[in-house]
């Protein structure tokens, strides 16, 4: 089936909250990418590299924070992600482990896949919702029992500018993340 305009961000054919980012600066580029039916984009090195974090730190919350467990399950996924830099992803969650917060932090969930709708703009003709899907990395619970969302980055850029790139994204995970809990 062939992709139109009419099927973007709908249940169907849902974005991806981590390309917010680019539809605000070129949605051109996102409706052609949309259009041309490129497949999933699995990242190159350093994104497969961000996976195999992910997968090492997901690992190790799920087994008791069993370090070994979390590099087996980092060497076991390294065919899964070959262009991934297995060096950088163990020293990452090495950094995970080794942080006090984390070793503490009360989980309500991590890596959980989400797909909601928002409602549109005013100013939108089709009054369609937009439907965006995701995966939250961690929704931990703070001492006065709020839940907070925590997305891990592990690339570059870094500081205010990996904030202002990722801004959109973790605004739509807060409101999936509100509608999920």
């Amino acid at each position: 089936m062939a992709n139109d305009l009419a099927n973007f961000a709908t249940q169907e054919c849902p974005i991806r909250a981590s390309s917010l980012y680019w539809m605000s600066r070129c949605g051109m580029h996102s409706a052609l990418k949309f259009l041309a039916q490129f497949p999933p984009d699995d990242g190159g090195p350093a994104a497969q590299t961000g996976s195999l974090t992910h997968l090492a730190v997901e690992a190790w919350h799920k087994s008791n924070q069993d370090e070994d467990a979390a590099l087996r399950e980092l060497s076991a996924a390294l065919r899964k992600f070959p262009l991934a830099d297995s060096g950088e992803a163990t020293k990452n969650f090495a950094a995970y482990a080794k942080d006090p917060r984390n070793k503490t932090a009360k989980m309500i969930a991590v890596e959980k896949s989400i797909e909601f709708s928002i409602d549109p703009a005013d100013n939108d003709h089709t009054r369609k919702p937009i439907f965006i899907r995701g995966t939250l990395d961690q929704i931990r619970e703070d001492e006065e029992g709020v839940y907070r969302l925590y997305d891990l980055k592990t690339g570059s850029p870094e500081g205010m500018a990996m904030v202002h790139d990722a801004a959109l994204q973790i605004s739509a995970y807060c409101v999936g993340a509100t509608k999920l809990f």
